[in-house]
This record gives structure tokens, C-alpha cells and sequence, in this order.
């Protein structure tokens, strides 16, 4: 199993990005997505957008429908260093951070 670590973001023209790494699951799958973090030992937190009113990309993409964040640089969670980004993507409630931390070291084969 190859390790899901920090990497560098390359965000597109508007802003998105996911990790390299992230698994390609059906959509819904809560099942295989819980096995995948239980695997890797990693916990997500998710930072929305919409949570950031006073900032240009939040009043340009709810405002006017611009769907352009590349100036939106989402803060982690908290002040632990330990948290890196996983993507940024579009959902129904807007756009969204999703930010990784590992909480164990995952078993590894011999």
C-alpha cells in the first residue's frame, strides 16, 4: 500500500485541485472510503468557503457566480502543523477544503 503523504498543490487556473493519491471511489461508497482512511491512518476535516464571508472568491462565486477560488487559500483546522491539504473541490454547498492529518501509523506488510 503506498503511503497517502503531504505533496505540493498544483491548483488549476480556478483554483482547484486534488491530491494525486486520493482514491477514485463511487460516489456515496462510505464503506470503501472508511476503509481507505482506517488503512492510512487518517483523519479529514473539510473548510468551506462559505465559512470565509469577507473574502472576494467567497462574493464573486455566491454573489455572482464567478467560479473562480484561486486566490482563496484555506486555513487548516487548527493551529496543528500536522494537518496538510487533500483538495479543494466544487459540491453543492460550495466550494471545500478537504485537509488530512495522520492519527495512527497504519499497519505496514512485511
Amino acid at each position: 500500500m503506498k503511503p497517502f503523504l503531504p505533496v505540493v498543490p498544483q491548483r488549476d487556473a480556478e483554483g482547484y485541485w486534488s491530491h494525486p493519491d486520493l482514491p477514485e471511489l463511487e460516489e456515496g461508497d462510505f464503506d470503501a472510503w472508511n476503509k481507505w482512511k482506517s488503512e492510512h491512518g487518517l483523519t479529514f476535516s473539510a473548510i468551506f468557503l462559505d465559512g470565509y464571508d469577507d473574502h472576494p472568491a467567497h462574493h464573486r462565486y455566491f454573489e455572482g457566480g464567478d467560479t473562480n477560488i484561486a486566490d482563496w487559500e484555506p486555513e487548516p483546522p487548527d493551529s496543528s502543523p500536522d494537518w496538510f491539504l487533500a483538495c479543494i473541490s466544487d459540491t453543492d454547498d460550495g466550494p471545500v477544503a478537504w485537509f488530512a492529518k495522520r492519527v495512527y501509523e497504519p499497519a505496514r506488510d512485511a
